[in-house]
C-alpha cells in the first residue's frame, strides 16, 4: 500500500463540499478502556467498552453562502448530520470515485473563528458522531448533466447480520428533479439489478443518511440517477458495508 500525501482530501459535510476552505483535517476513532483489574494482578487489565468518533476540520473562513460560515450557521447542534472524508481525493471529481472513505452521522459541537494581527482569519469545526463510524467507498462524486448508471464495484456481499450504509449529497441543483438509487448484483454486468436504497427525490442542495440491512449474494455495487431534465446536479453517494 502506497503512502498518501495529503493534498486532494475531500471534506464532505451535510450538503456542503468544505474541500475548498480547508487545508487541515484529523478523524479521531478510539474506545473506553475500562479497567477490569482484580486481586492478584500485577499490571491493569483493560477492556474495551464504547467506541467514539470525531472529526475535525480546519481552514479558511469565509461568508459565502456555500462555505463553512454557512454551514456552522446551518449546523451547530443539530444532530445527524453526515461527515465524509476520503483521504485519497483528487482535484478531478472523476477520480474521487472508488476511492475509501469514511463516513458517520454526527452532532456539530463546535466551531471557531480567530487568528492574530495580519494574519488569515481562519475557521475549526468539530462533529461528535451519533453512530458507527463506516468505512467504504465513494460510488459517485460529481456533476451531471444526465440520467445515467454508474461505475460497478465488487464491495462484497453483506450477510443477513450487516447493514449497508449509503449516503446522498447535494452541493448544488439545478432547477429540476434529481432522484438517486442503490443496485446490486452478483454480476459485474448487471443483468439482474436489484434496487437496494431509494433515496428521496431532491430538487436542491440536501443529504440523506439510509440503510438497508444485508443477506444478500449480490457483491457488485452500482449508483443509478435519473434527471428531471438536462440537470446539471452536483452531488455524491458514499456506500459501506459493517
Amino acid at each position: 500500500m502506497a503512502t498518501q500525501v495529503l493534498n486532494h482530501v475531500k471534506c464532505l459535510v451535510g450538503k456542503y463540499d468544505l474541500t475548498g476552505w480547508s487545508n487541515a483535517c484529523a478523524l479521531n476513532y478510539g474506545a473506553d478502556a475500562l479497567d477490569v483489574t482484580v486481586f492478584c494482578n500485577d499490571t491493569r487489565v483493560r477492556k474495551g467498552g464504547l467506541k467514539t468518533v470525531t472529526s475535525q476540520l480546519e481552514g479558511f473562513w469565509e461568508a459565502g453562502a456555500t462555505g463553512p460560515d454557512k454551514a456552522h450557521a446551518d449546523y451547530m447542534a443539530l444532530a445527524n448530520v453526515p461527515v465524509i472524508l476520503i483521504p485519497s481525493g483528487s482535484a478531478i471529481a472523476a477520480s474521487n470515485i472508488g476511492q475509501p472513505a469514511y463516513g458517520f452521522l454526527a452532532s456539530h459541537s463546535e466551531y471557531i473563528m480567530g487568528g492574530s494581527v495580519g494574519e488569515m482569519l481562519k475557521y475549526t469545526m468539530r462533529a461528535e458522531a451519533n453512530g458507527p463510524l463506516v468505512r467504504g467507498n465513494m460510488l459517485m462524486y460529481g456533476s451531471k448533466t444526465g440520467s445515467a448508471s454508474g461505475t460497478a464495484y465488487q464491495l462484497g456481499a453483506p450477510s443477513a447480520i450487516q447493514t449497508v450504509f449509503a449516503c446522498l449529497q447535494v452541493y448544488s441543483a439545478a432547477v429540476d428533479t434529481l432522484d438517486v438509487i442503490l443496485e446490486s448484483d452478483n454480476a459485474a454486468g448487471f443483468p439482474h439489478a436489484a434496487t437496494r436504497i431509494t433515496f428521496a427525490q431532491a430538487n436542491d442542495e440536501t443529504y440523506e443518511w439510509k440503510t438497508f440491512v444485508g443477506g444478500t449474494t449480490d457483491d457488485y455495487w452500482r449508483v443509478s440517477w435519473t434527471l428531471g431534465a438536462a440537470g446539471p446536479f452536483v452531488f455524491s453517494v458514499f456506500m459501506g458495508i459493517l
